[in-house]
């Protein structure tokens, strides 16, 4: 007899293979990370100041990262005034 699983167990690509998702999600927030980064220099930010503002913020990958910069930088513009 062949061990299958059930139709209704979930079913998650790469299970059992022995590698975590984990990789594809640090790929995703790299990539979100250096968009977030270069939105921020094109709106004027030094990058080292921009790489370090990302630094200190979690990736939140739900969010467009130029939005996220954005809404960063508004928040600098209404903290200044």
């Amino acid at each position: 007899m062949i061990d299958t699983p059930d139709d209704d167990e979930l079913s998650v690509m790469g299970a059992g293979d022995g590698l975590s998702p984990m990789p594809l999600r640090s790929e995703a927030e790299a990539v979100w990370r250096q968009a977030y980064v270069h939105r921020m220099v094109e709106r004027g930010v030094d990058r080292e100041d921009a790489q370090a503002c990302c630094d200190a913020s979690d990736a939140d990958l739900s969010v467009n990262p130029a939005d996220a910069a954005d809404d960063e930088l508004q928040y600098w513009a209404d903290d200044g005034d």
